[in-house]
């Protein structure tokens, strides 16, 4: 199978991090790589180093603003979260997680 074929198709997600840092030049490389991933509504890529950290309402306006269109922030968000925690999906998993739950709590 051809290299880069199998190399995405061999892809994880890591969710166990260390402290090492990642050179620069590195993350630079990643970055412009990932500008040619497809992307869900042409999303941006942000990238935070070192540690997470809570963003306030004023830092999470400002950052998703620009994918309110023509609507109002408030309007917007209101409407994301709708979708979001109202969809079909996310009620499945909620009953489901639920139900895991309450067998796990026996």
């Amino acid at each position: 199978m051809n290299q880069i074929i199998q190399s995405l198709m061999d892809r994880k997600s890591v969710r166990s991090f260390t402290e090492q840092e990642i050179p620069e030049d590195i993350v630079q490389v990643i970055l412009e790589a990932s500008t040619q991933a497809p992307t869900a509504g042409n999303q941006q890529f942000v990238v935070h180093e070192n540690s997470y950290h809570e963003l306030s309402a004023k830092e999470l306006q400002d950052m998703l603003s620009s994918h309110a269109g023509g609507q109002d922030y408030q309007t917007w968000m209101k409407a994301f979260c709708e979708r979001k925690y109202n969809s079909d999906f996310s009620r499945e998993m909620s009953r489901s997680v639920r139900k895991y739950l309450e067998d796990f709590a026996r």
